[in-house]
């Protein structure tokens, strides 16, 4: 892992560069500028949309599910030494990664076909990227590749997240973004209801917004326990796969306004 001093460097030598490369790099640093903005909120608690997993001493394989650059493992000093695993689409939001953090292992991949044998590790965390899946399938290859007892960490979007942001494209007047949010918001209300998902035509890619209900009946319906749903400044989850197939469910909800 680069030292912290040239890794501070770094970091502010990409966001400075952000929009001044030619164009076929400014996409490309546009997403290392997210990570890099994400793992500035992951280090910082006061930050707005701070929230972090916890870990535990037991959790000694532990998979990232849409890691980026690596910022979440990044930003989490103690697990350090563990082995370490980080899936992504973008290729080269990990080539960066690795470049830059020699202790995580990353995979290209995605979350609804996770290229790893059962039971392999102790935690999965995903923060951020769940809500861009096909959340029913992604839960049931989470469960599959987590270890009997294995925890789940994952940050959700809340329909006032979505509903700001169509009424926003609605004032705007941006045809695009309007038909993309209705989508948004229609797919979410079949997830919800249903724990079924629909692709955006255009791209085949996926993207709802959850409540807590939905993703309660989701992970339930996937084998979890202990579920817990929280809705503060952020709106995550976590959960426990059962030790035995016949381990009935049981979950608590959280609910706290937003401020």
């Amino acid at each position: 892992m680069l030292p912290a001093n040239k890794l501070a460097t770094r970091v502010k030598l990409v966001l400075r560069s952000c929009g001044t490369m030619v164009l076929g790099n400014v996409a490309m640093d546009a997403r290392i500028a997210y990570h890099l903005r994400e793992l500035e909120i992951a280090r910082n608690p006061q930050a707005s949309g701070h929230a972090m997993p916890t870990f535990s001493e037991s959790d000694r394989a532990i998979l990232d599910i849409g890691c980026g650059i690596g910022q979440t493992f990044a930003a989490s000093p103690q697990v350090h030494g563990r082995f370490l695993v980080g899936i992504d689409i973008d290729l080269d939001s990990q080539k960066w990664g690795r470049d830059a953090f020699g202790d995580i292992s990353f995979v290209n991949s995605d979350a609804n076909t996770l290229p790893f044998a059962s039971g392999s590790f102790d935690l999965v965390i995903s923060r951020v990227s769940l809500p861009y899946t096909h959340i029913s399938l992604a839960l049931g290859e989470i469960a599959r590749v987590l270890k009997p007892g294995g925890r789940v960490w994952l940050t959700m979007h809340s329909f006032q997240k979505t509903w700001k942001r169509w009424v926003c494209a609605l004032r705007s007047f941006h045809a695009k973004e309007f038909v993309y949010c209705s989508y948004i918001i229609g797919n979410g209300v079949l997830f919800n209801l249903s724990g079924c998902s629909i692709a955006w035509p255009l791209n085949h890619r996926y993207e709802s917004f959850q409540t807590v209900s939905g993703i309660t009946k989701a992970l339930r319906h996937c084998g979890f326990v202990d579920i817990e749903a929280t809705k503060r400044t952020s709106f995550y989850c976590s959960a426990r796969k059962a030790r035995e197939p016949n381990q009935g469910p049981a979950f608590v909800t959280r609910r706290s306004p937003t401020p």
